[in-house]
């Protein structure tokens, strides 16, 4: 069935913002419930909003306080370590935005997303965008509201996403899945590969040539 939009993550996908993630919520971390946290510790608590993962180690008293510390280190750590979108990813977007809606469905939360796109002084090319949720992984259920709220088949529609975790969740929802792990290891792709057979895209280029197979 023809292809009527294209739906990107964010992380690992537009951007290599692993790094910055977790190093931006094991701060927030240690500033207000553990000195002792480190970066990669972040990574067991995988799953809600960034605001959602310090919810769960910050005590509620301080818990506000620690999401405006959050967000405004974010903003201030992206511009200090010079992040910036993968080569020839937005561009890609522009091209296709004349032919298929464009949207963004990622596990973050609104609000580092919206810094970030601010950032990177992105065109307003998106129909929709979908983010996380607090309290854990909502991909699968979202990208189903998404087909819903736009009047989509989930054949029409398909994702561009970087983890194990997007094509497990794209799977459950019947939906095609192009697995663009750039910010991953050459072992990582390789398990990418495996679970989604001939969708692996290693460069721009065999992105886009995926893309224009499917459509």
């Amino acid at each position: 069935m023809k292809k009527l939009a294209l739906i990107f993550d964010f992380d690992g996908t537009i951007t290599d913002s692993y790094h910055l993630e977790n190093h931006v919520m094991a701060e927030t971390i240690r500033k207000f419930a553990n000195p002792n946290f480190q970066d990669f510790e972040v990574l067991k608590y995988y799953g809600p909003t960034e605001d959602g993962i310090v919810a769960k180690i910050v005590s509620d008293d301080k818990l506000e306080e620690a999401r405006r510390f959050l967000f405004k280190f974010y903003d201030e750590y992206q511009k200090s370590i010079g992040l910036k979108p993968f080569p020839g990813i937005k561009e890609l977007m522009l091209e296709y935005r004349h032919k298929l809606k464009i949207f963004i469905l990622t596990g973050r939360s609104r609000k580092t997303l919206d810094l970030s796109l601010e950032y990177f002084a992105f065109p307003s090319i998106f129909s929709e965008i979908y983010t996380g949720s607090q309290s854990g992984i909502n991909k699968t259920e979202n990208i189903l509201k998404l087909c819903a709220d736009n009047n989509l088949k989930r054949e029409e529609v398909v994702y561009i996403g970087d983890t194990l975790e997007d094509i497990k969740s794209m799977h459950q929802a019947g939906v095609d899945i192009i697995s663009f792990g750039l910010a991953h290891s050459h072992s990582y792709q390789i398990e990418l590969e495996k679970n989604n057979p001939n969708m692996l895209a290693n460069d721009i280029h065999e992105l886009k040539d995926l893309i224009d197979r499917l459509i």
